[in-house]
């Protein structure tokens, strides 16, 4: 099968969605041939990027308004010249909405749904050209021949929108098997550490952990709490609160780091805590990294919002709190750091659930059952 996969999000771009679209172009690569359209702001890092991938990609400037116009020219390129049998994109707008007005109607359209991208929001540009782009949303909704919902969230979501129930189908994000041979080290080598992966935003809850610092402290003085991720203006503020509150020396910003470092901070971890919450124009509508920390072996403590429940199973695979309340968050740190056989079982067991949902091959076999049933393949 010909897979045409579109992305305005996606590597050496660093983030969940962008991720999920690499990720899913190769876990189908497996078994397809795959082309993918993605846009990028720095060329020469995407050419060494592609070169080390197993299918063709076509990259487009990511310059708002130009990068929708050379979208628009590959993709009417793209289903002339590699002929595919379906289009997938990674997200409705631009790909999908350009999508079904230049790919004929006859070649299979879908595409993923997280969630917010659908909350109206003032707080950046495309989101405001969204805004005024609803009447195309709800065209999309109904234009295509299947929407893959990241989460339940998402499902719930898009049919509050008006999409067809009939057209939902909820494929989760996924995780590679590297992931699964991390092996935490032994928690009597060093310091009870949590870990957090995440981008600098106010909605993932960086800010909560910290306020939840001085109550844990006092009942594990040597603990660390450890952040990756891109860092962002927010940082300082990070800062200025870890200060505030007599926690400065126990918060270490890593910023971005190499894959090899990443495993290593898992394998130094106890925790994974990552407290998202919904704010104006941003949900978590899955949650990516806390499939990685499962399939390292890692529980998690996690705010309970948006999609979040479907990555982090409750009582299973790990803590859900009240992303708005450090007290809560405090509770459940406490809960798993001071049970080592709890903290262990709920490790192995989010391992063995991430292992048998969501590894890459699992997710890319509902993808292709999916496509099958649109091309009658």
């Amino acid at each position: 099968m010909k897979i045409l996969a579109l992305s305005s999000d996606y590597p050496p771009t660093r983030g969940g969605i962008a991720r999920l679209s690499w990720q899913t172009a190769l876990a189908l690569a497996e078994h397809h041939e795959v082309c993918v359209i993605a846009a990028t702001s720095d060329f020469e890092a995407a050419r060494a990027f592609d070169k080390r991938q197993p299918f063709r990609t076509r990259r487009i400037p990511a310059t708002l308004f130009l990068r929708e116009l050379a979208s628009a020219w590959a993709i009417w390129h793209e289903a002339r010249r590699f002929k595919p049998d379906v289009v997938w994109s990674a997200i409705w707008f631009p790909e999908a909405t350009l999508a079904s007005y230049l790919v004929s109607p006859s070649i299979p359209h879908t595409f993923s749904a997280y969630a917010a991208e659908f909350i109206p929001s003032t707080v950046t540009w495309r989101k405001r050209v969204k805004n005024l782009l609803r009447f195309e949303l709800e065209r999309q909704l109904h234009r295509s021949d299947q929407i893959f919902a990241l989460s339940s969230y998402s499902r719930e979501h898009l049919l509050k929108l008006g999409a067809p129930a009939s057209k939902i189908r909820i494929i989760p994000g996924g995780v590679g098997e590297e992931w699964f041979q991390v092996v935490p080290e032994l928690a009597s080598a060093r310091p009870p550490t949590l870990l957090t992966v995440a981008r600098l935003d106010a909605n993932k809850g960086h800010d909560t952990v910290i306020r939840a610092l001085p109550a844990l402290r006092q009942a594990f003085p040597d603990l660390r709490y450890v952040i990756i991720g891109p860092a962002t203006a927010y940082l300082e503020t990070l800062r200025d609160l870890a200060r505030q509150l007599g926690v400065g020396e126990a918060v270490e910003y890593r910023g971005i780091v190499s894959d090899a470092e990443l495993k290593q901070a898992y394998r130094e971890a106890d925790l994974f805590v990552m407290i998202s919450r919904e704010a104006e124009g941003y949900v978590e509508g899955f949650g990516l990294a806390f499939l990685e920390a499962a399939a390292a072996g890692l529980p998690s403590v996690a705010g309970r919002s948006g999609g979040i429940p479907d990555a982090v199973e409750d009582g299973v695979s790990g803590i859900l709190v009240d992303p708005l309340s450090p007290e809560d968050v405090a509770r459940g740190v406490r809960t798993l750091l001071e049970d080592r056989e709890l903290l262990q079982k709920m490790g192995q067991q989010g391992r063995q659930r991430a292992w048998e949902h969501f590894r890459w091959g699992n997710v890319a076999s509902m993808l292709t059952r999916a496509f099958q049933e649109m091309t009658g393949a």
